[in-house]
């Protein structure tokens, strides 16, 4: 499962926040870009403004699931992560909680990203697959990932 959450971690832990820093910074002096960015950010419709602490509350969920549930098996654990994900997923597809509909179609092309990346990420770890099927995988994975940042 470290195959595939290390290069995850760096790519949406750093990319995202270094990409929207180095939006901001072409954005500098000019308002129109500056007011789209924080559009985006602040783009929940009035009556979804709790959206973004389901959104944390989902990833504590799936941190808790995956540390307090040591003694089940990684393919259990896997399937619990995309449970949560699924369940998200569908809200966001369901309730569209932002006002614009590209910011809607983002964020539920973001869950179908993470939910890809864990599936192709386990499935590297097959001791069944082939060296060049794992890393292949991984690859597809990494690629899939930048691609979508």
């Amino acid at each position: 499962l470290y195959g595939a959450a290390i290069p995850s971690l760096v790519i949406w832990g750093l990319g995202t926040p270094l990409y929207l820093l180095y939006q901001g910074v072409r954005a500098k002096g000019k308002p129109e870009k500056i007011l789209a960015i924080q559009e985006f950010i602040s783009s929940y419709r009035e009556e979804f403004y709790f959206w973004e602490s389901l959104i944390y509350t989902q990833r504590y969920l799936i941190m808790v699931f995956i540390i307090t549930v040591k003694d089940l098996s990684t393919q259990i654990k896997v399937t619990g992560v995309l449970f949560f994900l699924s369940l998200y997923y569908l809200g966001a597809i369901t309730f569209q909680p932002r006002r614009f509909d590209a910011a809607n179609s983002l964020d539920a092309l973001s869950y179908l990203i993470i939910i890809a990346t864990i599936s192709l990420g386990y499935l590297s770890m097959d001791g069944n697959a082939g060296n060049i099927l794992q890393y292949s995988l991984l690859v597809f994975m990494i690629i899939l990932n930048v691609g979508f940042v």
